[in-house]
């Protein structure tokens, strides 16, 4: 599996529209024809503007794929306005090496 990580900072009077956009927009439409996309997450620093758009990848080949069809960067041009400093994100990816899921019953 291939985990990317995009950080990038957000203008605080698009905090709510970046989570919106999303919610409505990305995970329902964008990233909905991604063959081999596994999950999707969008995580907020919560003491400040940090975001990180997380996702993980069946294999390589499927986010090398994503890359070349532009969906990666569609996404980017997609967030451009809520760039704090006008700063696209940093992306890195990374191949999980080891993992185990935890589910409890929470009450």
């Amino acid at each position: 599996m291939i985990i990317r990580l995009s950080r990038w900072n957000v203008l605080p009077e698009h905090e709510e529209a970046a989570v919106a956009r999303w919610e409505e927009h990305l995970l329902p439409v964008t990233y909905a024809g991604c063959q081999g996309l596994v999950e999707a997450s969008f995580l907020g620093d919560t003491e400040g503007p940090e975001r990180i758009a997380a996702t993980t990848w069946q294999s390589l080949e499927a986010y090398e794929r994503a890359l070349r069809q532009g969906v990666l960067a569609q996404i980017t041009d997609e967030f451009r306005p809520m760039y704090l400093h006008g700063r696209p994100p940093q992306a890195r990816t990374y191949t999980r090496l080891a993992s185990r899921h935890y589910l409890k019953d929470v009450q």
